[in-house]
Formats: C-alpha cells, sequence, structure tokens
C-alpha cells in the first residue's frame, strides 16, 4: 500500500501540466545535491519528518532509516531512501502557477512573510534565507549552483 502511495505521488510530479518534458533523472540528482542536503538540517528528527506517521517522512543519516538499524549508523542513505525523499518531497514541491506557493516552501517560512503554520516552527524567516532559495531552484527546475 506504500509503495502505490508513493506512486501517486511521484505520477503527480511527473504528469502535472506543465512538466510533460520533464527530466526526472536529472530533476532527482538535482534533489540529491541541493534539495535533500536543506532537508537534511533537521527535518528528519523522528518528533518532525522522521516517522512514518508524518505525510512528509524523510530518510536522514544518524536519524529516520528505511532500515532501522541504520539509524545510528554513520553510512550514507542508500539510493531506495534517496528516491523515497525525492518522490515524497514532490508531492509537496510542486504548484506549477508559483513555485513559491508550494507547501514544502511555505510551511517552514515565517507567516510574515507568506508562510503558513508549521508545526516544527519557522525555518526560514524570510524568502532570501539560502535553504528556502536552495528548495525554491530544485524546484523551479533551475541548475544547481
Amino acid at each position: 500500500m506504500r509503495r502505490m502511495w508513493l506512486l501517486v505521488l511521484l505520477g503527480a510530479c511527473i504528469d502535472g501540466p506543465g512538466r510533460q518534458n520533464w527530466d526526472v533523472d536529472a530533476s532527482f540528482r538535482d534533489f540529491v545535491a541541493v534539495a535533500e542536503p536543506v532537508l537534511a538540517q533537521g527535518c528528519g528528527n523522528p518528533s518532525c519528518h522522521g516517522t512514518a506517521e508524518r505525510p512528509l517522512e524523510i530518510y536522514l543519516v544518524h536519524q529516520h532509516r528505511l532500515d532501522d538499524r541504520d539509524v545510528y549508523l554513520d553510512a550514507p542513505l542508500t539510493q531506495e531512501e534517496q528516491w523515497l525523499n525525492f518522490v515524497r518531497s514532490c508531492g509537496f514541491a510542486f504548484d506549477l502557477d508559483n513555485p513559491a506557493d508550494c507547501s514544502l516552501l511555505r510551511k517552514p517560512l515565517d507567516p510574515e512573510v507568506g508562510g503558513s503554520a508549521h508545526e516544527g516552527g519557522i525555518q526560514y524567516g524570510d524568502i532570501e534565507n539560502p535553504a528556502y532559495q536552495a528548495l525554491l531552484a530544485w524546484i523551479d527546475g533551475e541548475e544547481p549552483q
């Protein structure tokens, strides 16, 4: 059942309007290089997105892992864990009319500058925050810096 849900999320990423020619492999590589390190800054904590009970479940080294035996190991994420992070993030990342309106950017942004409520608190005080800008660049399909 869980894999079916992930396929639905990925389908939303790939088949959405304006994404017919989307290079999934390039976006995945850019996600691993640009977006995943941003998410690694704390999102995978078990009290946040490091649990299967959260809509945006994230795997991170030393935190939440696909195999519970890997939680405290220094081992890098497996390709499957990276792929699952990518697919799940896609489900929260794309608002094709205005990429800055997607949940992946708005939830952790300060509500005083356009963000929305986030149980994890404000992660980005403004849209100039480098982490916010890195996620926006990935969502917008820009080449990584």
